[in-house]
């Protein structure tokens, strides 16, 4: 829980007790990985495991490859993958129980705050100062339209997509700043289609009510789509598996190339920040990367690649951990229930659609380490002897 609210806690601190910097922060992750590492590191590797493990491998080895193209150590690339070997090990050593008590008291905590800064906006504010936080910890400057003190990117947007239900702003709850919250939405939708009949019957209306309301006050549309996707996949799963394997086979490359289509169309310009100007420069930046780049030579170039997706993938990690990462998400669990199913390909999905606009949310702290948890953890059921049969075990 440490991991998803640490924010909202050092943005308190730095309104009304104390100066907080960006190292403050970075300190906090590096002894939550420190910590996962050593929770994770306490039991005995097991053949179950060798993916996660290789992945660690696949780090080591990459960021020897960049720093001898380019004298530097690839630190975002290192904690990024670190994240997620860390969280899928510590996965691998829960029960649903622990984990299913996790997810419903985050999304608790996230209602409660998401309440408060939906009826009352100032009081929010005075709570946790977001536009100061990210001055202090990011450096990044107070607008003079930003009369809320909200986290600039958070405020409304002429023309932009709206639902209607809430228009000041795009909601951030305890997470401070609107992509984070949107992220989470996702990745806690994926966890409560796959773990449904695990949940009691009100505490899946909580987490159900909750991600319907970040929708609405949110207003992202990536989110609203993977909602709906997520019980949309559940329901074929448990009607047709043998249909949802095979889309999930061939998902990222036929999410790339529609991806490639859509911007051959826009001319590889970007247009805007919308969904297609997005993908457009995503892509474009993609196709433009040479051999060179992705051996490892490319990363300095990585502020050009930024926010870029699959460019930014291969460039900030070379082409060997980018596909350990491709490998690791599709064969780490096999499809021998329909848990696995629904999860595996669903985070494939997740994985595949940020990283056509973005991709760095699967790396935050914020929001990622239940994804990755709820990965391991399936793992680790798949193992036991009850789950030989797994036709009806959800």
């Amino acid at each position: 829980m440490l991991a998803i609210v640490y924010n909202g806690v050092l943005a308190i601190l730095n309104a009304h007790a104390m100066s907080v910097s960006r190292n403050h922060s970075v300190i906090i992750e590096l002894f939550i990985i420190g910590a996962g590492l050593g929770l994770a590191f306490i039991e005995k590797p097991n053949k179950d495991e060798i993916l996660p493990y290789l992945l660690m491998v696949s780090i080591a080895l990459s960021s020897a490859l960049i720093y001898v193209a380019n004298g530097a150590i690839p630190i975002e690339a290192i904690r990024n993958f670190l994240i997620i070997s860390t969280f899928t090990l510590l996965g691998m050593r829960v029960d649903i129980e622990t984990l299913n008590k996790l997810v419903l008291y985050t999304t608790v905590l996230v209602l409660v705050v998401l309440l408060i800064e939906t009826i009352s906006v100032t009081t929010y504010v005075t709570i946790f100062e977001p536009a100061q936080y990210y001055l202090s910890t990011r450096g990044m400057e107070i607008k003079s339209f930003n009369e809320l003190g909200l986290f600039g990117n958070s405020l409304a947007i002429e023309g932009r997509f709206n639902f209607g239900f809430f228009s000041s702003h795009r909601t951030s709850s305890i997470f401070l700043e609107q992509v984070s919250l949107a992220n989470y939405c996702s990745v806690v939708a994926i966890y409560l289609v796959a773990f449904w009949d695990t949940f009691s019957k009100k505490h899946r209306y909580i987490i159900l009510f909750t991600l319907v309301f970040i929708v609405l006050t949110n207003n992202s549309r990536t989110a609203s789509a993977l909602l709906v996707v997520c019980f949309a996949i559940r329901f074929l799963t448990l009607s047709n598996p043998k249909t949802v394997v095979s889309i999930k086979n061939t998902l990222m490359a036929s999410i790339v190339l529609l991806a490639t289509f859509i911007a051959y169309q826009n001319d590889f310009q970007y247009t805007g920040d919308n969904f297609v100007g997005r993908i457009s420069l995503g892509m474009s930046h993609f196709y433009e990367l040479e051999v060179i780049e992705v051996l490892g030579f490319g990363y300095a170039n990585l502020n050009e690649y930024w926010d870029s997706g699959y460019a930014y993938l291969l460039a900030s990690n070379t082409i060997l951990l980018a596909a350990m990462f491709i490998f690791f998400i599709h064969a780490f669990l096999t499809n021998q229930s329909d848990r696995a199913i629904i999860y595996s390909t669903l985070l494939i999905f997740y994985i595949s659609l940020n990283l056509l606009i973005g991709g760095n949310a699967i790396y935050s702290m914020k929001t990622s380490p239940i994804l990755w948890m709820g990965f391991g953890l399936i793992k680790s059921q798949q193992s036991r002897p009850y789950y030989a049969n797994t036709s009806n075990n959800l």
